[in-house]
Order: structure tokens, then sequence, then C-alpha cells
């Protein structure tokens, strides 16, 4: 009786392990230091307590690396993401770190190219100085980092309050290469997830979640 009490709380035991690295495994949080750049996986409560290195698996694809602004800067409270300069913002394009056009971006690889790319991710972050009113970081979503006529990755793509901004992704690979619904397939199994400031003001980011989101596509 104590042999059969011992294996079944031993086969308890790997369940609940089991479940809890699947939970990790289904999302990803990258956080911004002064120095360094930080992945987990997971999200909240089942974030890993230690960071580990790409690929890190989010629903129906994975994060390769994490490719920042070239003219972005680090200090204590995140990553500050540069914006590409507007005429209320003078005296803040001086600064010639920034009035860079890249945004920040996860170099990403899909798993199944059949099946839809939906995701939610969520950006804390901060409003800095010298912003233009009504001004929001906005999410698309590019065949490669160099892709110079992304899509939007949300219809609604100034979800926020306060430091947090969210975003509810659900696309596919033809759509993101833009190839109609009856064109073969890409020849390219990667994409890329651009956060930009949308040419309006500057930002500190503090993290980023991303947690699979349905990937049911609408008929």
């Amino acid at each position: 009786m104590r042999a059969l009490r011992a294996v079944v709380i031993a086969m308890i035991l790997v369940a609940a392990v089991a479940g809890a690295v699947y939970a990790q495994g289904d999302g990803a949080t990258i956080t911004f230091t002064d120095t360094e750049t930080l992945i987990y996986s997971g999200v909240g409560e089942m974030r890993s307590e230690m960071p580990m290195e790409c690929p890190v698996t989010v629903g129906n694809f994975r994060i390769m690396k994490v490719r920042l602004p070239a003219e972005s800067n680090r200090d204590n409270v995140g990553l500050v993401i540069p914006f590409r300069g507007a005429l209320s913002e003078r005296m803040v394009d001086l600064d010639p770190r920034w009035g860079g056009a890249d945004a920040l971006m996860l170099i990403c690889e899909v798993i199944d190219p059949d099946r839809p790319i939906g995701f939610r991710m969520r950006a804390h972050a901060r409003v800095r100085m010298f912003h233009s009113p009504g001004s929001w970081l906005m999410l698309n979503l590019g065949r490669g980092p160099k892709d110079t006529n992304p899509i939007p990755g949300a219809a609604q793509n100034k979800r926020f309050t306060g430091e947090s901004h969210l975003w509810y992704v659900l696309s596919d690979m033809k759509a993101i290469y833009h190839r109609a619904e009856d064109a073969p397939a890409p020849d390219s199994d990667r994409f890329v997830i651009m956060l930009d400031t949308g040419e309006r003001g500057s930002w500190w980011i503090k993290s980023l979640e991303l947690k699979s989101w349905p990937t049911v596509m609408a008929e």
C-alpha cells in the first residue's frame, strides 16, 4: 500500500512539474536594465526564476533574437526607445543618439506556417519628456528587419492605460508577407515583431510580456 501511495504521489508531482514547465514555455517576458536585456520563459506568476537564452516559445512561434534600435540608450529606468523626430520636439532632436528610424524588434520563427499567429503583447513603458499629445507605441509585423512596408499588428493600435500598453494580435504568414489567400506559402519562416514610437515622442521601455492568444482565424 505504501509503495502504491508513493507511486501515485510521484505521478502527481511529475504532472504538476510538467504542467508548470508547459505553462512557462507558453509565453515570454523580456526586461531591459541599464546594462542588459534579460529573457524569461512565461509571464506573471508563471515566469521562470532564471533568465534563458533564445529561442523562447510563444504559441505558434519562437523568439529567436531581440534587436535593439541602433540609436537607443539605456538608463536606470529601462530602454530609451528613440523616435524619428517631430516639429514639437526640436529640443530633443539635438540629442545625437536619437532620431533613428529603427524599431525595437523581436526576430521570430513560425512553428507551423499553416496555422495563424496569435499573441497578446503587453509593454510596460513610461512616457518621456517633450512628448506630443496623443502619442502611443505602435506595433507592426514585418517580413524582416528591413521591411519598409510592415502590417499593423492589431487594428486597435493604441490600447493603453497609464504605463501599460496592450495589443491582441491575430495574423498569419501570408498576411505578413502580403500574399493572397490562394498564393503559395511564404518562402521564409521568419518574421519580425516591431515596436516603435510612431514618430511621436520617446519612451522608457521597462519590459515586454508576450503570451499566446486564441489562434482561430475568422472565415
